[in-house]
């Protein structure tokens, strides 16, 4: 199988499914917009316990308590400081100052706070990580979910075969969004969210990325 076969056979079925085998409606272009647009709203929902092909792991040493996030890095589920891989908590960036006034979140080596935020000095993006030291050395895992490569008819989706119906059925809803037929692709997205619900109920409460699936918003 040639590179880009698996995602060519995706853009078929969706032409089939709307009933426009050519290109003189919906545009192939219009298509593969509406596939990776599908693939971020699926690894958003669907437990990532579901898709470990797009789960990694960095491990390094924090700089003055922080450090440059992967490449990949799309959005993290857990970080882990110190040589006891103590797991740090994410913390809401609009209420920093309760780290340094209050006694009951007052980050230290065994209740470490994290937050991923621009950093002026470092002019980029960076993982930052709160023990009460500003100049923090310590040891950090992250595990993280990788940004997906955007399909086309040469590039594959990454996403395992398991979540391609869902792919389908999300285009599908898009493409008739973009025909006006707001009635059908209620519908669609109604049996799309429903099969997300039942993914995500195969993982038990309290695994990562609990409760995004089946959110409507």
């Amino acid at each position: 199988m040639a590179a880009g076969d698996i995602a060519k056979s995706l853009r078929d079925t969706v032409r089939a499914r709307i009933g426009e085998p050519s290109e003189t409606g919906v545009e192939t272009v219009d298509i593969y917009a509406f596939l990776n647009e599908a693939v971020y709203d699926v690894m958003w929902r669907i437990n990532d316990g579901a898709m470990p092909e797009m789960t990694d792991l960095a491990t390094g040493t924090l700089t003055n308590s922080r450090v440059a996030l992967p490449a990949t890095f799309w959005r993290e589920w857990l970080v882990q400081i110190g040589a006891s891989d103590y797991v740090a908590q994410q913390w809401d960036i609009s209420e920093l100052d309760a780290l340094a006034n209050n006694t009951l979140t007052a980050p230290s080596a065994t209740n470490p706070y994290y937050f991923v935020w621009y950093n002026v000095t470092d002019a980029a993006i960076r993982l930052h990580v709160e023990v009460g030291n500003p100049a923090d050395s310590s040891a950090y895992d992250i595990f993280f979910v990788k940004t997906p490569t955007d399909m086309s008819d040469s590039v594959d989706p990454e996403l395992t075969a398991a979540l391609h119906e869902l792919l389908v059925d999300y285009c599908t809803m898009r493409c008739r969004e973009q025909r006006g037929e707001y009635g059908e692709a209620e519908r669609l997205r109604r049996g799309y969210i429903a099969k997300i619900d039942a993914i995500n109920s195969r993982y038990r409460e309290g695994s990562r990325n609990e409760g995004r699936g089946g959110d409507a918003n």
